[in-house]
């Protein structure tokens, strides 16, 4: 009778425990699939892209085969190019990331704990924060120069701001019983931020740190775009550590068009070339262009662009290098 029990008890647990393991095996084969189609996928995906571009179905010079691309990035590593600007973006990264987050941190801390900092700074970062940092890069630029410093103060300002508020708002969440308990032992001023705002906070600081650095790797491709950019236009004449405010103060001065007629002759644009502080002269003046009258608009004959430690040197330099430069007219 007792055997017969067991035996009834026994084959319930049996049929429940197979079917826990067939849905266990289930779900195994089907996160297997999953992993399986996760890696699979862009695989799949550059091998169409392979395909359509060998066939000729898209503009290789904008959509280049991926084995091009592979064998490209190859030769650069085994250079050592790949490398060496890969460091130089890290490097800037990880500089304009620490100052900003710094940065952000400190004032978050203080504008958190703080009614009077609140009041005193919170409007003036929250009109600052809406606006596109890579748009105030160009001004940066003419404060600070092309050269690296710029770089670090485009990415510190960015990440910043997106430290800055989830600072506050983790300071601000803090319960107010740790409030009130540090009040009560007396813990006040910077006791207050080491031992309750800042580990409170800490949450929300590295939620802050996460978007930063995703938004700092957008910022510095944009910034090193516009740098690439501007030294095309130089000619890779002009060294980085050259670039700096106090020896590259731009000045472009145009050359007007002489009276109305047709342009003649045009030459001493490579002798203006030769005047120290040049980066580059632009003729677009040629023979047979007429020029129009003084009541219409004159495009300019010439360009250029000259450098200095200080304005007015770069002003003489842009003089003295149109001075060189002959137009005549017929």
């Amino acid at each position: 009778m007792d055997a017969k029990r067991v035996t009834a008890a026994a084959a319930p647990v049996t049929a429940g425990t197979a079917a826990v393991l067939r849905e266990r095996g289930r779900r195994q084969r089907r996160d297997r699939i999953e992993r399986t189609v996760t890696l699979t996928s862009p695989i799949i995906l550059l091998l169409v892209w392979e395909a359509v571009a060998r066939l000729q179905l898209v503009d290789v010079r904008f959509f280049p085969r991926p084995s091009l691309v592979i064998v490209e990035l190859y030769d650069l590593a085994v250079s050592g190019q790949l490398w060496q600007d890969l460091s130089v973006t890290l490097v800037r990264i990880v500089i304009g990331f620490v100052a900003g987050a710094f940065g952000g941190v400190v004032f978050g801390l203080v504008m958190g704990g703080s009614r009077w900092a609140r009041a005193i700074l919170g409007p003036i970062m929250a009109s600052i924060y809406p606006i596109p940092k890579i748009a105030i890069f160009p001004l940066i630029l003419l404060v600070f120069g092309l050269g690296e410093t710029s770089k670090y103060i485009t990415v510190a300002i960015a990440v910043f701001f997106l430290v800055l508020f989830p600072t506050i708002t983790g300071v601000l969440g803090i319960p107010r019983i740790y409030i009130d308990a540090a009040a009560n032992l007396n813990a006040r001023g910077f006791d207050f931020y080491r031992r309750i705002a800042f580990p409170g906070a800490l949450p929300s600081i590295f939620t802050g740190f996460r978007v930063g650095l995703g938004v700092a790797l957008i910022i510095i491709v944009g910034v090193e775009f516009v740098g690439a950019a501007i030294r095309l236009a130089l000619g890779e004449t002009v060294p980085d550590e050259d670039l700096m405010p106090t020896q590259f103060t731009p000045v472009i001065q145009r050359y007007a068009f002489p009276d109305p007629g047709v342009v003649k002759s045009v030459s001493g644009a490579e002798a203006a070339k030769e005047v120290p502080g040049i980066a580059e002269v632009i003729v677009t003046a040629r023979e047979g262009d007429v020029i129009p009258a003084a009541g219409d608009k004159r495009p300019s004959a010439a360009m250029v662009l000259a450098t200095g430690e200080s304005r007015e040197d770069a002003l003489k330099a842009a003089n003295d290098a149109l001075a060189r430069i002959r137009i005549e007219t017929a």
